[in-house]
């Protein structure tokens, strides 16, 4: 198939959509089909066009008006520049399909190219877009429903999700598919332990309020005198809640306890991932948890919270171990429980392994395939 994935920020970004939309071309494009991405030229020192990984990209203006009076008055003349273009790469290149990832502000564009050329749609929903954006504006809540209703097809990648969508909408999104993300399964073999000289707990995520590190710094604090003498917790990553996290790690007096890595590579991470004796991910809210699949992928045990998505990937005492979301004293408890206990670990941590197989991006994408041949047909 001859498919367009249009999503507003791509490489150089980095976040875990941009992420998700590469992986997702290039397994599209390594099982034989043509795939071009659209995504906004911002900055505007971004080429308009170039090759990412092998991946066709094309950028362009998506602003909307209103925010200012430049936006303002540039918005009639680059918004018709922007579907013109569009449209003759759709007709040009005879694009089968858009799959337009994460709804923003870019989601009025589709909503006209969907107009203009009635090529079949296919939205795909993955956190925010769903939790966030319907509420910053009436206007933003109108283009979310008005583009699922001109949707043929609707992706999203759990489903809790999914019933969030239809709470945000009011619609019955019953048509929708649930296609989780996906990792390299290939990145995590052959990879060396990190070197430190003591077992540790480990953490990785963005410092902000709702991936609740704050939540695990005091459960940790509770658990210190059952754990044993050495063991560290490894807190990896950076973001606005940092300063508040290093202040509240001092304030419990467990400083020499936590080491705070800051942000790691991705060959760093992997081998955190290998080295750990156990992973925990004590998210507040977490619409999917691709970490989760990181630290199946490598062997590590896992404990999470039972929110969002997450419960979708681990069944508690199966492949891994979950928590009461928000419940410190519930988090402080199976970490004991896990550390002092390490054939549960393991156990639980093997069965992970086979369990992770289904989330490579081979099979995400061939889920997706099925998607788009069904919105073709519908």
């Amino acid at each position: 198939m001859n498919v367009l994935l249009v999503v507003s920020q791509f490489y150089p970004h980095q976040g875990g959509v941009e992420v998700a939309v590469q992986n997702l071309g290039i397994a599209l494009k390594e099982q034989g089909h043509r795939v071009i991405v659209a995504a906004a030229r911002a900055p505007r020192t971004l080429s308009s066009s170039e090759a990412v990984r092998g991946l066709t990209v094309h950028r362009y203006y998506f602003g909307l008006p209103f925010s200012t009076l430049k936006s303002t008055l540039a918005f009639p003349f680059f918004s018709i520049k922007t579907l013109v273009a569009l449209t003759r790469l759709i007709k040009s290149q005879k694009i089968e399909v858009l799959n337009f990832h994460f709804v923003d502000n870019a989601a009025w564009y589709v909503c006209a190219l969907k107009f203009l050329t009635q090529v079949p749609l296919v939205v795909s929903l993955h956190g925010n877009d769903v939790q966030r954006f319907p509420g910053e504006s009436g206007l933003a809540q109108f283009i979310l429903r008005r583009l699922l209703t001109a949707a043929e097809g609707v992706t999203v990648n759990s489903g809790y999700l999914l019933n969030e969508a239809e709470k945000v909408t009011g619609f019955d999104l019953g048509r929708a598919v649930v296609v989780g993300n996906g990792i390299h399964l290939e990145e995590f073999e052959n990879v060396i332990s990190y070197k430190i000289d003591k077992p540790y707990v480990l953490s990785l995520c963005r410092l902000v309020h709702k991936k609740g590190v704050d939540i695990l710094v005091r459960a940790w604090k509770k658990a210190l005198p059952k754990l044993p003498a050495d063991l560290l917790l490894i807190i990896g990553g950076d973001g606005e809640e940092r300063d508040n996290i290093v202040s509240l790690i001092g304030e419990l007096g467990i400083s020499e306890r936590v080491q705070m890595v800051g942000l790691v590579k991705n060959d760093e991470r992997l081998k955190l991932f290998k080295g750990a004796k156990l992973y925990v991910v004590p998210s507040r809210i977490e619409p999917f948890g691709i970490v989760v699949l990181e630290a199946m992928a490598s062997g590590t045990p896992v404990l999470a919270s039972n929110t969002g998505g997450i419960p979708s990937i681990i069944t508690a005492g199966t492949n891994g171990t979950l928590f009461d979301n928000g419940n410190e004293d519930d988090l402080a408890e199976k970490l004991t429980l896990l550390i002092n206990n390490l054939d549960v670990m393991s156990t639980r941590a093997s069965r992970a392994l086979v369990d992770v197989q289904s989330y490579s991006w081979k099979h995400v994408a061939e889920r997706f395939v099925k998607v788009y041949e069904k919105s073709s047909h519908s």
